[in-house]
């Protein structure tokens, strides 16, 4: 039994595993095809080399052709491995131009967001100085707006009181101008 902790099966980790898989299946199979392309070229190699032939005609030297397609072999095979290699390495280098690369950006896009993080402060800081200089002009202009309003409620209170005590001057008037008209005709009747 296995120790290896059993991840749920994800889409995306599927995807990924499933894209590995025909990455190295189709360098597997450059790679058979490279080394069958290899053997071809060993096999023509072996059959058109001049010192092979040359051992093969003399039964003295048959006991060295062995030595010598062996050399062929590992000539080839030797010249398969540093292609190999050569092609490895540029590969190599491309990632890690690519990782550089990558970092790089990422370098960036850090740096941007602390930028991003400063600036958003800066504009935080001022719009909460804003935001409280607006609300003490607010709390000012409230309080004068409810002095104003206790000024007019006054006035308009002091004013009701003369309009009532002008009221009942003018009713006391009309009632001094009716005793005053009454007693007129009074007068007049008598004269």
């Amino acid at each position: 039994m296995s120790n290896l902790p059993v991840e749920p099966p994800n889409s995306n980790t599927y995807e990924i595993w499933t894209e590995k898989f025909k990455t190295l299946k189709a360098s597997y199979q450059e790679r058979l095809n490279e080394l069958g392309k290899r053997f071809k070229t060993i096999c023509l190699n072996i059959s058109s080399d001049a010192i092979i032939n040359q051992l093969r005609s003399d039964h003295t030297t048959v006991e060295f052709v062995k030595d010598r397609m062996a050399e062929i072999v590992q000539e080839c095979m030797h010249d398969e491995k540093e292609s190999v290699i050569a092609a490895l390495q540029s590969e190599c280098a491309e990632y890690r131009s690519e990782i550089f690369t990558i970092r790089s950006n990422y370098d960036n896009m850090i740096e941007r967001l602390k930028s991003y993080d400063t600036e958003t402060a800066k504009i935080k800081v001022e719009y909460e100085k804003e935001l409280k200089s607006t609300q003490v002009a607010y709390q000012v202009r409230e309080s004068e707006l409810q002095q104003i309003l206790g000024i007019k409620e006054k006035d308009i209170q002091e004013l009701d009181h003369r309009l009532k005590i002008s009221k009942d001057s003018i009713v006391e008037y009309e009632s001094t101008l009716r005793k005053s008209k009454n007693e007129l005709d009074e007068c007049r009747g008598v004269i």
